[in-house]
């Protein structure tokens, strides 16, 4: 059962400074460790089956992992692949020589316009949303006629919640390898560790929201979708880190065999 406990990052209150430090140590570690790199196959099978080579990122914080992911998509489907990000709290600004567009304007995930094509994709964000809002996200998806592909590296195994534990420790070490550098940063991880607690507790309550497999098909159920199939897979990465996915597409674009992430 999953526990709908609060995220620090999830409250509008939340200043805008924090959440941008709080977001760029997981984009580093996702970065750096390319947690996400097996989900290469699942997005090429997804955009195969989408009426248009785009993503549409919902969540996207400081970026995630589809900017690293970027280019081999492109390579794999031998033709460029437009990515664009979008958040409820975009950042302030992006970089132009970015492999991806970010739409600086807030942007719910579950108000996507109906007009917009391509891939709906959410990287460890889908456990931000109660089971409503989460059925009107990949409800959305069904009425364009797209793909959904939801991404979580987080789980209620007590492996996952060891590692989880040691995020505060882990947050120290990398700080000062985050570019660009900011004193900002310095003073929220060492001086007043709000960075590291913040990415610990967070961290934690996710592995308590995640939906399980069953959950996920529960959903899928609840909504109306007729013609579309759904898949729930899982691969480990790095020996620790279990990356698990949830796909929907549409049977009448289904390209070529089921995604797989091994």
């Amino acid at each position: 059962m999953s526990l709908r406990l609060f995220e620090w990052e999830d409250f509008h209150w939340f200043p805008g400074t924090l959440r941008v430090l709080v977001t760029d140590v997981l984009r580093f570690l996702v970065s750096r460790l390319r947690l996400y790199r097996p989900a290469v196959a699942v997005l090429v099978a997804c955009l195969k089956a989408a009426s248009a080579p785009r993503i549409i990122d919902l969540g996207s914080g400081s970026g995630g992992p589809l900017p690293d992911l970027a280019p081999e998509l492109s390579r794999h489907l031998g033709r460029p692949v437009d990515i664009l990000l979008t958040d409820r709290f975009p950042p302030p600004r992006w970089p132009e020589d970015s492999p991806c567009r970010y739409w600086l304007r807030p942007l719910e995930a579950t108000a996507v316009p109906p007009d917009w094509p391509g891939v709906r994709t959410l990287f460890n964000a889908f456990h931000h949303f109660p089971p409503e809002q989460a059925g009107r996200i990949l409800q959305q998806a069904v009425l364009a006629g797209e793909p959904i592909a939801v991404f979580e590296l987080v789980n209620r195994h007590p492996l996952t919640v060891a590692l989880i534990c040691l995020l505060p420790l882990v947050v120290w070490l990398v700080t000062p390898f985050i570019r660009p550098f900011s004193w900002q940063r310095l003073v929220w991880t060492y001086l007043l560790p709000v960075v590291p607690l913040v990415v610990w507790w967070d961290g934690l309550v996710s592995c308590f929201r995640v939906y399980s497999a069953e959950q996920l098909y529960r959903l899928a159920r609840s909504i109306q979708a007729p013609g579309y199939r759904w898949r729930w897979g899982q691969q480990r990465r790095l020996g620790l880190v279990q990356l698990q996915y949830f796909v929907g597409m549409p049977e009448s674009r289904k390209a070529g065999a089921d995604p797989d992430l091994d």
